[in-house]
């Protein structure tokens, strides 16, 4: 396989991934078309995951590369890949999901009917709890591109992209990279920009399997409250957005507002819940119209006025 054989980058950021690498790498190994790589981005793993990606590699030299660095966080081992990568158009997979064996083919199938003209296309996937039930999520099918696609992605209506289930053209990068400051949202980031900036296109068939698991960055409050003070400033960077997109700041801030404020929830955290949705309603007081969470602060009222007196 030649360089100009190479159509897809299928990049792999992975950390203590040994119990569950073998998955996604096979999962990229069974992709049926051949014009693709594989790459793995090592973030710096202590497990056995390094012993587990040279043994991929040595057996399959031609389709796989591994590349080792410091812990930086997912969002450095993705802009690593991408810098390390040939394909026109690059997929990452999250290193605990499982591509469908027809991903690739799927995506481009619809890029050759459309001459190639997307920068992006995104697809659908399976959600798989914790418990293993598992639930199918899909887009409709349309064209993404402005303002309105920009506000519906903000809004969180129908379903957003997801890494698995959507391609990008590598030369998108030459002008937007995963924000590394953080390690919650960073995707979001990049796909709002990827809405407001370039030609995409929805289909709606799942591509991936996407598995929730304790301990992954998708539950990492830390993380998730980090995000609430630096992703507003990443998304709504005047060096990448146009000025028509900053209206929709305002919206954004209280979502994130109120991802925290579930948390708090969550966790029981009443008084720092009523705080959060406060903020959140600063922020955007059409937010007082979300009836579930309107529900859980009079639920935190009462019980902080019944436990505190």
């Amino acid at each position: 396989m030649t360089n100009s054989d190479i159509n897809f980058s299928i990049i792999i950021p992975c950390y203590n991934a040994s119990m569950y690498i073998d998955r996604a790498i096979n999962s990229a190994l069974a992709q049926r078309i051949g014009n693709y790589e594989i790459i793995v981005v090592d973030d710096g793993s202590t497990d056995t995951t390094d012993d587990i990606l040279h043994a991929y590699v040595s057996t399959n030299k031609y389709r796989i590369s591994s590349i080792r660095q410091e812990n930086r966080g997912p969002a450095a081992a993705r802009n690593r890949g991408i810098s390390e990568s040939k394909g026109e158009y690059l997929l990452f997979l999250d290193a605990d999901d499982e591509l469908l064996p027809d991903a690739l083919q799927a995506f481009q199938s619809t890029l050759c009917e459309a001459n190639f003209k997307y920068d992006f296309v995104y697809a659908g996937h399976y959600s798989v709890n914790i418990a293993g039930k598992t639930k199918k999520l899909c887009p409709e099918s349309r064209e993404v591109k402005g303002p309105r696609e920009f506000k519906r992605l903000i809004e969180g209506k129908g379903v957003s992209p997801t890494h698995g289930a959507i391609v990008i053209r590598k030369r998108c990068f030459q002008k937007l990279s995963y924000p590394e400051s953080i390690r919650c949202n960073e995707d979001f980031v990049l796909f709002a920009h990827l809405f407001a900036l370039y030609s995409g296109r929805a289909i709606s068939r799942p591509v991936v399997f996407k598995y929730k698991r304790e301990g992954s960055l998708r539950g990492d409050t830390q993380a998730i409250v980090d995000a609430v003070t630096k992703a507003p400033a990443l998304l709504f960077d005047p060096t990448v957005l146009p000025d028509e997109y900053f209206k929709f700041k305002p919206l954004y801030v209280a979502k994130r507002y109120l991802e925290k404020a579930r948390i708090n929830f969550k966790n029981r955290e009443f008084s720092e819940f009523r705080k959060t949705y406060h903020q959140s309603i600063e922020a955007y007081p059409r937010t007082i119209f979300k009836h579930r969470f309107l529900i859980r602060y009079l639920y935190a009222i009462a019980w902080l006025a019944l436990n505190h007196g």
